[in-house]
Order: structure tokens, then C-alpha cells, then sequence
């Protein structure tokens, strides 16, 4: 039986690459949405978004994830979502149609840290 050997690793806060998003307007696009089961094991989807670099803005380029979860209380990140991209109002979507039609969309965030 092999051992485990763990590797050791130095803790350095100068080497953050990510850093948060500061509160304002932004123009971003969502490159990806796949649907998922998460670790609480609800349903849903996870959304991938790019902050546009052919808008003059900061944090060009600057990637985002959300989890869009699909229970009650949180269907309004679906719904301001839909809206954002300019999905057709009062109409049903099942996960996997709302992937395709939301994904490479454009849309308008506004950042509340």
C-alpha cells in the first residue's frame, strides 16, 4: 500500500490573482452555462460571465461565477438573469433551453459588494 505524501505549500497573499469585483455598472458577457447538481444537491446552473474588453470600463477581462439554484427561493437570480439577456417574458424554460439561449449572451450587471 502506497503512502500519502501531502506537499507543503507556503501561504502568500501577494501571489492573489482574484480579486473582487468593485461595486458599480459593468457590461459583461456569459461564455458558459451548464446545468449542475450541486453540493447541496439541488439543481441548477452554473453561469460563467467575462466583464467585455471592447467597453471602456474597468476590470476588463475579469471573470465571474454564480450558481443559479433552482428552488423557490432563489428563482429570482433566474429571473433577473432572463431579464438581463433578454429572454421572452412569461414563457416556461426547462434548465437546458435556458443554457443555450443564455450562454455568449450580453448583459448589464451591477455589482453590490
Amino acid at each position: 500500500m502506497e503512502a500519502f505524501v501531502m506537499t507543503s505549500f507556503r501561504i502568500d497573499y501577494n501571489s492573489i490573482t482574484r480579486e473582487l469585483l468593485p461595486k458599480g455598472n459593468y457590461e459583461a458577457i456569459i461564455y458558459e452555462a451548464e446545468v449542475r447538481t450541486f453540493s447541496s444537491q439541488n439543481e441548477g446552473i452554473l453561469i460563467s460571465l467575462v466583464i467585455r474588453d471592447d467597453v471602456e470600463q474597468t476590470s476588463q477581462n475579469m471573470t465571474l461565477n454564480d450558481r443559479l439554484v433552482l428552488v423557490d427561493s432563489a428563482l429570482y437570480k433566474f429571473q433577473m438573469v432572463a431579464k438581463a439577456v433578454g429572454l421572452p417574458d412569461d414563457e416556461g424554460w426547462c434548465p437546458v433551453k435556458w443554457c443555450k439561449l443564455s450562454a455568449t449572451t450580453s448583459c448589464r450587471l451591477f455589482m453590490q459588494n
